[in-house]
């Protein structure tokens, strides 16, 4: 039995203890096939709207969109400039006149297409140009969802810039091309309950249409087009991450299920990615109680168990009331996932930070006294408060309010959840010769490209 299989064998065994990010990334990978078309939600939710502007330079088509099939209701009278609204119960189509052009049930939902999009016509929602069509639909509150149709290739074309920038090397932007056609195409479906694929936010990946293109990352997905990453036949699951501290981690390190290309690796190629987050115990006990955890006044953090990588796999946090014991991702997204930039940190507690010095640039320890050493050799204890410093122009007083035990100082390394591809990683070995190929192969365990 080859590894992929016994991982696979061992996922499904497993089924109840699954996360549903990786619950979804067992469905798709067994049985997939590439998107002709990607729908990405644009506004939704609270961000829906009342009004959608939509204006092309050669004319618009207006239509029904039902199951993927486009059936032409007008050509709006050669409008290059609408707005859509509900009303009265049904979506209606108004020129910049404020004059009807078309009305149907507000239920029905519709799509508009730039008369010259089989030529690469652009469309503009909001002023913002995108490829591909513009489809509306309303939500359960009366307000217009707003979606963008288009092709994959298309889509990533709006994408690879925002996950990695068109100035770095065109090997590195060649994997993660790769990556995001292979996450893209695994994660189809993902906003299915709000009439969407995907959405344009980094829940996803980040989106930002026509205007987000460059020649070089529109190069990258061009010589790369169709290019999945597969594990014994399944689509891969192409997580990725900005940097990995020196290490990536193991899949079931990070959430639930073990998957045979998500191996924690040695990575040499990412540069240093220091970090620190400093916190107070108000700070923390605020964001426990946000995230449903009643612990008090917060006196202390201790890192009870950690991965081979260095990852933290339980942090447990003291309180007055109550402790909580936070595991793995949950960590970051309980203590906010752009703060605690990796799992691969430590805590500095109270009793170890320092001190500064008002008006000068010296530290001491924090406690209520310190050593003094005096030009004869002898060494003397004295209260923080009755010390003073002088830099030749001015004195100051070493004061001990500086030194409340009422913080916790996190400092790690890495950025990001540490699965997969390492971007400052694959942009170091761009640099150095190597291909995104081998790339690829060096940050996913198992895999074939193809």
């Amino acid at each position: 039995m080859n590894k992929c299989l016994r991982f696979t064998i061992k996922i499904l065994s497993a089924t109840l203890m699954l996360a549903f990010a990786f619950a979804a990334t067992i469905t798709y990978s067994l049985a997939y096939e590439l998107p002709e078309y990607v729908k990405v939600g644009l506004r939704y939710g609270i961000t829906a709207v009342n009004l959608a502007a939509i204006e092309t330079d050669q004319g618009l088509q207006f239509g029904t969109l039902e199951r993927e099939t486009f059936t032409l209701i007008s050509d709006l009278k050669g409008a290059k400039s609408i707005s859509a609204k509900i009303q009265d119960g049904k979506l209606v189509i108004s020129d910049a006149n404020d004059t009807i052009l078309e009305q149907v049930e507000a239920n029905v939902v519709c799509c508009l297409i730039a008369s010259n999009s089989a030529d690469g016509g652009i469309i503009r929602f909001n002023n913002v140009p995108y490829r591909g069509s513009i489809v509306l639909r309303q939500d359960s509150a009366g307000k217009i969802t707003v979606i963008n149709r288009l092709g994959l290739e298309d889509y990533l074309y709006g994408v690879l810039h925002q996950e990695m920038s068109q100035s770095n090397p065109l090997e590195a932007l060649k994997a993660q091309a790769i990556a995001a056609r292979s996450f893209t195409t695994i994660r189809m479906g993902a906003h299915s309950k709000e009439g969407f694929d995907v959405c344009p936010n980094t829940h996803c990946q980040v989106y930002k249409g026509y205007g987000g293109e460059y020649p070089k990352t529109n190069q990258a997905v061009d010589e790369t087009r169709n290019l999945l990453m597969y594990c014994d036949g399944a689509l891969v699951q192409a997580y990725y991450h900005k940097n990995s501290g020196g290490h990536t981690e193991n899949s079931e390190n990070v959430w639930f299920a073990a998957l045979p290309y998500l191996r924690g690796v040695s990575d040499p190629y990412s540069p240093i990615y220091p970090w620190s987050a400093n916190f107070t115990a108000d700070s923390i006990q605020s964001l426990l109680t946000a995230g449903g955890y009643n612990t008090g006044v917060v006196q202390a953090i201790n890192i009870n168990e950690r991965t081979e990588a260095d990852g933290v796999l339980s942090l447990e946090i003291k309180g007055e009331q109550g402790n909580v014991k936070l595991e793995k991702e949950k960590i970051r997204s309980i203590l906010g996932a752009t703060v605690i930039k990796s799992l691969n940190f430590q805590v500095i507690k109270p009793s170890e930070q320092s001190i500064s010095l008002q008006g000068a640039s010296q530290s001491e320890s924090n406690s209520g006294e310190i050593t003094i050493l005096s030009s004869d050799g002898t060494m003397n204890q004295v209260a923080i408060g009755d010390v003073y410093v002088s830099n030749g122009k001015e004195t100051n007083r070493l004061q001990d309010g500086q030194a409340s035990p009422s913080g916790f100082t996190f400092s790690g390394f890495g950025y990001g959840h540490r699965l997969g591809m390492s971007q400052d990683g694959a942009i170091a070995m761009a640099n150095q010769g190597i291909g995104y190929e081998d790339i690829l192969k060096f940050y996913y365990a198992n895999i074939e490209i193809k």
